[in-house]
């Protein structure tokens, strides 16, 4: 079973880390590696907007063209994995990355992590960081 689980930890991080389908725009490109860059200004998509000089419509159009879901969910998606590698290889306290990812509360990272892994932080890294050592 724990090798199952790192078989598809491995995946969700491929199909993350840029590995676009053949016909992907390199501006959904360049988007995903922005949110990578940038993961703390996930709040805020006018500001993946300006560094890529595109309209939000235009963004929109790309992104449902090319992976069917909105820029948003793209970015939580993204935000969502790299919180994930921090709590599984870092010891960095949760209210730090509560910080750095700019939520208001380590509530509201407790709620979106979990919403996206199906564990609380704590759980999560107490689970994950068995992997890493």
């Amino acid at each position: 079973m724990k090798n199952n689980i790192k078989e598809q930890k491995e995946t969700l991080n491929q199909l993350d880390q840029n590995s676009a389908p053949l016909a992907e725009h390199p501006i959904i490109v360049e988007f995903k590696k922005l949110i990578h860059q940038y993961p703390q200004n996930h709040w805020d998509l006018q500001f993946y907007l300006k560094k890529l000089n595109v309209s939000r419509m235009a963004l929109h159009r790309l992104t449902l063209s090319s992976s069917e879901t909105s820029p948003s969910t793209i970015v939580k998606e993204i935000v969502a994995s790299e919180i994930a590698k921090k709590l599984a290889t870092t010891e960095i306290p949760i209210k730090e990355l509560t910080s750095y990812y700019g939520f208001s509360s380590s509530a509201s990272l407790t709620r979106f992590i979990k919403k996206h892994t199906g564990l609380s932080p704590r759980k999560f890294r107490a689970l994950n960081a068995l992997d890493y050592i």
